[in-house]
């Protein structure tokens, strides 16, 4: 009887575990603020952020 409650508990806690480590960590000050931006085509634009990461959003051809 006592084999059958410890696994259980043991269950329940592996499971709230998994959920806890599943769920993304993340902070209000990780986002990133633009730093620069502009168009490289009709209906493309990029934007650069903080962190480095350069965006291109739109269709079409880009400029040269």
């Amino acid at each position: 009887m006592k084999t059958k409650r410890h696994l259980k508990v043991l269950s329940i806690l592996l499971t709230v575990v998994l959920i806890i480590c599943s769920v993304p960590a993340f902070s209000v000050s990780s986002a990133a603020a633009t730093v620069k931006s502009g168009t490289c085509g009709t209906n493309l634009t990029w934007t650069l952020d903080s962190n480095g990461t350069l965006t291109i959003s739109g269709t079409g051809n880009m400029k040269d």
